[in-house]
Formats: C-alpha cells, sequence, structure tokens
C-alpha cells in the first residue's frame, strides 16, 4: 500500500473544493457508484475531484470521532467500566488511523482498498483495488495489516517518540484487535480487567497506573492522535464536513463544546435511578 508523501498530501488537501453530491457522502457510496470496472482515478477528471473531496471530509470526521472516543473513555475509566473503556480507547484509534490514512490518500473499508498509484502534484492519480493485498481475513485485521504498511513512509517525518504508534504493538499487526476482541466478546477478561483495575488502578498515577493491556491502548490511542494533529496542523486540513454540527464555527469551537464541555449529568443519575431497582 502506498500514500503520499507530506508535500504530495499538502498539495492534495489545499485542492479541497466544497464539491456536493457524491463527494459529500461516505467513501463506500462514492466506491459504488463507480462501474466495477474503475481501477483508478486521475487528477484532472471529475472523479478524482470528487474522491478528493470525500476523502478530506474523511478525514476530518474520524479524527473527530476519535478525539471523542479518548476523551469518552475516561468516563469509563472504573472496574465496572474498564472493558469499555478499553474497547472505547480501540475505536479511538481506528478512528485517528482512518484520519492518519486519509490524509495521505489512503483509505481501507471492507474489500476495498484505495490507495496512491502517482504522487506527483499535477499528475496525482489513486488506485482502486477491490481484492486486498493482505493475508487477513478479518476486516480490522486487514485494516491494521494496510495501516502499518503504508504509515511506515511517514515514520521519518513523525517524533522518535511517538513512533512506536504507528508500528505493530509488540510486533503483531493484529495486537489491537486482538486486544480489544477479548474484553469485548469473553466476559471472563471483562471481569479480569475489573479486578485487575481494583488492585492497581490509582486516579493520581494516572495514566501510569492502567493495567496490562488498557495501558498499552492508551498508549498507542494517544499516540495515533497526536501524530494525527500534527499533520492536521501541518497539512492545514480545513473542510465542511462538520458543519452540520452545532455550535457554528471552526472545528476547534466544535471540539471544545461538543467533546469536552458536553457532560450529561441527568442521563447520569437515571441510569444510576434504574440500577438501584435491580
Amino acid at each position: 500500500m502506498r500514500i503520499f508523501n507530506p508535500p504530495e498530501a499538502r498539495y492534495f488537501s489545499k485542492r479541497f473544493g466544497k464539491r456536493t453530491g457524491a463527494s459529500s457522502s461516505s467513501i463506500r457510496a462514492l466506491i459504488q457508484r463507480l462501474p466495477v470496472t474503475t481501477t483508478s482515478v486521475r487528477e484532472g477528471t471529475l472523479d478524482f475531484a470528487d474522491y478528493r473531496d470525500c476523502l478530506l471530509r474523511e478525514a476530518e470526521r474520524n479524527y473527530f470521532l476519535a478525539l471523542s472516543g479518548y476523551r469518552r473513555a475516561l468516563d469509563l475509566m472504573t472496574p465496572a467500566g474498564s472493558a469499555w473503556a478499553h474497547v472505547t480507547l480501540y475505536y479511538a484509534s481506528f478512528h485517528a488511523a482512518k484520519s492518519l490514512m486519509a490524509l495521505f490518500g489512503g483509505w481501507v473499508e471492507n474489500n476495498v482498498l484505495v490507495d496512491v498509484a502517482h504522487g506527483t502534484p499535477g499528475r496525482q492519480e489513486f488506485q482502486i483495488r477491490r481484492r486486498l493485498p493482505s493475508i487477513y481475513s478479518g476486516s480490522h485485521q486487514r485494516f491494521w495489516d494496510l495501516f502499518y504498511q503504508g504509515t511506515s513512509l511517514l515514520v521519518p517525518h513523525i517524533d522518535v517518540r511517538l513512533r512506536f504508534a504507528v508500528q505493530p504493538v509488540s510486533s503483531s499487526i493484529t495486537w489491537q484487535i486482538d486486544a480489544r476482541n477479548e474484553v469485548n466478546y469473553s466476559s471472563y477478561d471483562a471481569i479480569k480487567l475489573g479486578a485487575d483495575w481494583q488492585l492497581q488502578f490509582r486516579a493520581r498515577r494516572f495514566p501510569h497506573s492502567l493495567p496490562g493491556k488498557v495501558s498499552t491502548q492508551f498508549s498507542v490511542s494517544q499516540g495515533i492522535l497526536l501524530i494525527t494533529v500534527k499533520f492536521i496542523r501541518e497539512l492545514h486540513l480545513t473542510t465542511d464536513a462538520l458543519d452540520s454540527l452545532r455550535p457554528l464555527g471552526k472545528r476547534r469551537r466544535k471540539i471544545a463544546s461538543l467533546i469536552y464541555e458536553a457532560t450529561p449529568p441527568l442521563l447520569v443519575r437515571k441510569s444510576r435511578a434504574l440500577s438501584m431497582q435491580a
């Protein structure tokens, strides 16, 4: 899998055109409307312009979702919520990774891969592959395989302290999804994590007191987010992907209002009242 290098990505990002129609929907919908014989889109064509705007919107949407997941995981950091904290951190990492790849021209979803065939500004081209070049069978396994392949190009441009986040955990391509599945689908592992949490977690020593795999997932999620933020700033990513969300204004204002300042105390009280009936 190939992605843009930073100068190529900067050229690509600067040409966001606010196109409507297919490009304002999802990439899945955009790809589905193309003939199955379409294997590439070239700069200068309407299909390329649609895909460019759609991909940059996906980058911004996924960054917002990643940051939201990262923030909300903090609300779940209790013994009973620890498994969901882990799962939420996983999805923060997953969305951040999707955002990072999209910034540099790559997209993986289900059985479709779109990556860079030519990156030269003025002659950029994407190739569409409907058969993924991965030895893995699970959709998330394939995603991480291709993510690590693609972002290897970016390693020299990433702070040395954060490079671990775009490399396989413990040399395992599938570590993140495997660890998520353990606590998501096994009640034994979920409760064991809660017990470990009670023994080890101390808020005053956060995040260093996080137990085992949660500690690793937290570090990876935070690392990919920090890398993504760096490139969003350097590439000056600005789209209209979040315009339907209120308040009006820039992305920074929406993040502050909808992610960091939004709290549902009434819902928490209602949930507690319901649990007391059990």
